[in-house]
């Protein structure tokens, strides 16, 4: 049997079995039943990342209250420990 053969034999069963009384109606209803299945499963997901999202704040929030120490340090302190003061930071031309 050839493809072609097969194609219009399948499109000859599938015509003849939607012919029958009742089978439309329950194939627009298995249609329907998937396209629903797909747009709550798209609904869940979007209700996740959205959960997800809201919930990185106060993740990072958390994490940085447990480790912080409460020492704080100085602009110049930085610059210093790379070696650098404002004065040379100032030398240093802009980029056009």
């Amino acid at each position: 049997m050839t493809e072609r053969t097969e194609r219009t034999d399948w499109a000859g069963l599938r015509d003849r079995r939607l012919s029958e009384p009742g089978t439309a109606e329950a194939y627009d209803a298995a249609r329907l039943a998937f396209e629903l299945d797909r747009a709550v499963r798209q609904m869940r997901l979007n209700e996740l990342e959205e959960a997800a999202a809201d919930l990185r704040d106060p993740a990072l929030v958390l994490a940085r209250s447990v480790t912080d120490t409460g020492e704080r340090v100085s602009f110049d302190e930085v610059l210093a420990a790379f070696g650098q003061t404002r004065e040379s930071l100032s030398a240093i031309p802009d980029d056009e």
